[in-house]
């Protein structure tokens, strides 16, 4: 069966036609469009988490989506962006330059660290205006980068991608710093369906637009290795009721910086689509090993990373691992305004004895509706989420840095111990651009809290509040604006406030934080 399956997973019927591609950054501007045009209904065959997509990936599903046209009406907005699309990435990757992104920022907010807890640490800075980047630096005070990409296809089976990026900053109270380095590079390998690469990449799982509570956009490329079928696919009898199938694993080094340097992370999400109108997933990242770490056989870490030890042993899990597991889906209804619905659920921790306790103490989820067609379809879009993390989320007890790459959390930006609510109107006004309005209200728990464990193996394990302090309260409001769509420049701008109370838990502390901001990628 195992050998039936990786057959179907690595054959498509477009196999004399492949062409080995590199990933599409996740902020690209056309992720939101496949996104409205398969709320629309016009794509049947695409599995949203995880992404990115290979540039060939991206234009499958736009020419599906051009070839539904006719399911919607009127359909303006819809040919007109996949047009516009296609005329980015369908075109040969072998030039000097792919494009070119400069960006400009002045930002009056300040990182703050996560304190330290009982229940386990994390080397984190939170400052949601300067979230959701893909890793890409900023500061409080005036920055600056400038970055291109580079792609060429050797034959058929062998892509390569380099995307150096230059920045400056003059940090408010600091000294002014420069540095050049590798935002993302990869080597890509396509034989059939199967897509491997190694390099530095970006990984983002979940069902939500910056990615869930796994791994989101907050976090940087990783230095990893992936492999993954390119394009859903279907299983052989029996499982091909799951319908087309997409599966990811990866392995990545997480650098020097960690509690134990050079740490890895591996990580797996299969999802599928069953019926045209529903897709679920399942997930895993799971941090070990590293300088000084808890030692482990090759069999063991393999053992924990799919998860076997949590089904099988009755009273604890492998102690040399930072473990995270959970699911997602999404359920798309496009007849009623484009309508979705999707969530995710990740725990940290699993202890059957405490259901209640593993769930939400030690669980983090998303959940989130989304209207794509209140009007034209894809002309005007709304959506609202709600975020929610456990108690001890992303922390551990022995790998201190918890869920993180140099300092920024993997997954959600919130940190541990918080809840959000969000919500985004998207307006795309043809000629005059796109128009962006985000409202975020977000709350932090300043309480400290300690884990209690009685009798052998760990009987009524439980935690305790030890300590009161008060919750960092941040309401925001963001305005963004980019320019009608083009093949050869793209220009953004944002404007942002954010108002915290009791900053760093800091009872009546009072801060009025601000980002604005100015972009532009061009292509030659």
């Amino acid at each position: 069966m195992l050998r039936r399956v990786l057959i179907a997973l690595a054959a498509t019927a477009q196999l004399a036609s492949a062409q080995a591609t590199s990933f599409v950054p996740p902020d690209e501007r056309v992720y939101d469009d496949i996104a409205r045009l398969s709320a629309a209904g016009l794509i049947d065959t695409i599995v949203v988490s995880p992404r990115p997509y290979s540039r060939r990936e991206v234009l499958r599903v736009l020419r599906e989506a051009q070839r539904n046209l006719d399911r919607i009406s009127p359909s303006g907005w819809a040919a007109s962006t996949i047009a516009a699309d296609l005329a980015i990435y369908d075109r040969p990757e072998n030039r000097a330059i792919d494009d070119v992104r400069a960006e400009a920022t002045e930002l009056s907010s300040p990182d703050r660290a996560v304190p330290p807890q009982p229940t386990g640490g994390i080397d984190a800075r939170i400052n949601p205006l300067a979230a959701n980047r893909d890793g890409r630096p900023i500061t409080d005070g005036t920055s600056a980068t400038i970055e291109t990409m580079h792609r060429v296809e050797l034959g058929r089976h062998f892509a390569l991608s380099l995307n150096p990026l230059f920045y400056a900053a003059a940090p408010r109270g600091g000294n002014a710093t420069e540095r050049l380095r590798i935002q993302s590079g990869e080597v890509d390998v396509l034989f059939g369906n199967m897509h491997l690469d190694a390099g530095r990449g970006y990984a983002v799982f979940g069902e939500a637009e910056n990615g869930g509570v796994a791994l989101s956009t907050n976090a940087p490329a990783l230095d990893m290795v992936r492999l993954s079928n390119d394009m859903p696919a279907r299983l052989p009898f029996p499982l091909n009721f799951l319908g087309p199938v997409h599966g990811t694993v990866f392995v990545a080094d997480l650098g020097k910086h960690q509690h134990f340097p050079y740490s890895q992370l591996a990580g797996w999400s299969f999802s599928g689509r069953p019926v045209s109108h529903f897709e679920f997933g399942m997930e895993v990242i799971d941090e070990m090993g590293g300088r000084g770490a808890p030692g482990a056989s090759f069999g063991d870490r393999a053992l924990d990373v799919l998860i076997l030890p949590d089904v099988f042993r009755r009273h604890s899990d492998f102690q040399f691992s930072n473990k995270m597991f959970g699911g997602n889906f999404r359920l798309h209804a496009p007849s009623f305004g484009g309508f979705e619905l999707y969530a995710e659920g990740l725990l940290d921790d699993w202890d059957q004895r405490r259901v209640k306790s593993s769930l939400f103490d030690d669980g983090g989820g998303v959940a989130g509706i989304d209207f794509s067609c209140i009007m034209e379809c894809g002309r005007l879009r709304a959506r609202a989420e709600y975020r929610q993390t456990g108690i001890r989320y992303y922390t551990h007890g022995q790998f201190a840095s918890g869920i993180t790459e140099d300092s920024l959390i993997l997954g959600d930006q919130l940190g541990p111990r918080a809840t959000a609510g969000y919500a985004t109107v998207d307006l795309d006004a043809a000629r005059l651009g796109t128009f962006s309005v985000e409202g975020a209200l977000e709350v932090r728990s300043g309480n400290v809290y300690t884990a209690v464990a009685n009798g052998v193996n760990q009987t009524d394990f439980h935690f305790e509040l030890t300590q009161r302090n008060p919750a960092e309260k941040r309401a925001r409001a963001l305005l963004v604006w980019r320019s009608a769509r083009d093949r050869r420049i793209d220009v953004r701008a944002a404007a942002g406030a954010e108002r915290t109370h009791n900053f760093a838990f800091v009872g009546g502390m009072t801060k009025t934080n601000g980002i604005v901001q100015l972009g532009a990628e061009f292509r030659p």
